[in-house]
């Protein structure tokens, strides 16, 4: 039992130490990357104010969005922290608070990636650039927006460089511990796949089709996101990524399940669910769901038992989950 334990702490430090390496790092690099050139591109919108360069920030936002869907599986740590997941990612918004009123009042303001998102991409190119060019309000709410968030990745670096040597040491098998984090925000995020990304739109339970509740619905990227965030959650597993601009092969949390009965599981219901994507390989999930209703239906069953399925892992790999 001693050589085991001995076992196991030197595979969770060599898994933790080569995600933390190969994936929680880079990725804070370029999601710096991306929120500074989107906070660029919008200042030169507020500058030039035509079509261009309206088409720049959205262009900026997508790779931003993109990136998020590989930033939000690590909802842990720093990002915890600053609550990145409520004030980058929170969806859907109320299209309602995305500009203050006349009244200016803040403190209802929707933020983040899909609050700008509603601001240049719900309404047509010329309206759009009615708004910048005439309304102050618009033009400060859309800088304060992307600032707030530039802000925000800057500090979510920051603290991930200063945590990083502690997060590696946390080699044990309690909740608080490196592995523990690693699969609850596994765990948490395929359950907000299943059920928030792709079940609620699509009325899962008894609802009606709500286009309004797809994350990225004005920008018609839903379905790519989604798509995405699921190449970016396999690879945490499977130790390897080649999605984006993206090309690596690390200890994925798949090497602490070991070869048995339940990896072969995994391994072959990831299969089922890349099968399932391929037969919609559309942008965006309204179409998706439009053209596509038994095919999709079958991805968000495949997407349950795969949280299902997930939620049995951490008893089989020694851990304990919050």
């Amino acid at each position: 039992m001693e050589e085991q334990a001995q076992h196991d702490v030197a595979l969770f430090e060599k898994v933790v130490t080569d995600v933390t390496e190969a994936y929680v790092m880079p990725s804070s690099v370029v999601f710096l990357k991306d929120m500074r050139a989107l906070n660029v591109a919008v200042d030169k919108l507020i500058s030039l104010r035509n079509e261009d360069a309206l088409n720049t920030v959205k262009l900026a936002w997508v790779e931003t969005y993109f990136t998020w869907q590989m930033i939000s599986l690590l909802d842990f740590g720093p990002a915890e922290e600053l609550m990145l997941a409520d004030l980058v990612g929170k969806f859907p918004v109320d299209p309602s608070a995305v500009v203050p009123d006349e009244n200016n009042r803040l403190l209802a303001e929707e933020k983040g990636l899909m609050a700008v998102e509603y601001m240049i991409f719900s309404a047509t190119t010329e309206e759009t650039l009615q708004e910048v060019r005439n309304s102050e309000t618009f033009r400060q709410a859309l800088l304060r927006k992307v600032a707030e968030m530039n802000e925000l990745s800057t500090q979510y670096q920051l603290k991930w460089q200063s945590y990083q040597s502690n997060f590696a040491n946390q080699t044990g098998v309690e909740e608080d511990q490196s592995v523990s984090q690693l699969v609850s925000a596994a765990i948490k995020t395929i359950s907000l796949m299943n059920g928030k990304k792709l079940g609620r739109p699509m009325g899962i339970d008894g609802g009606e089709v709500d286009f309004e509740l797809i994350e990225g619905t004005y920008s018609g990227e839903s379905m790519s996101a989604l798509r995405l965030q699921w190449a970016f959650w396999k690879g945490l597993w499977k130790g390897e990524i080649n999605v984006k601009d993206y090309e690596m092969v690390f200890s994925g949390l798949g090497e602490i399940l070991g070869e048995g009965e339940q990896h072969q599981q995994l391994v072959e219901k990831m299969a089922e669910v890349d099968a399932l994507f391929a037969q919609v390989n559309l942008k965006d999930m309204r179409k998706a769901i439009t053209y596509f209703p038994e095919e999709m239906q079958a991805l968000q069953t495949a997407l349950e038992e795969m949280e299902v399925l997930t939620l049995s892992l951490p008893s089989s790999m020694g851990i304990a989950v919050n």
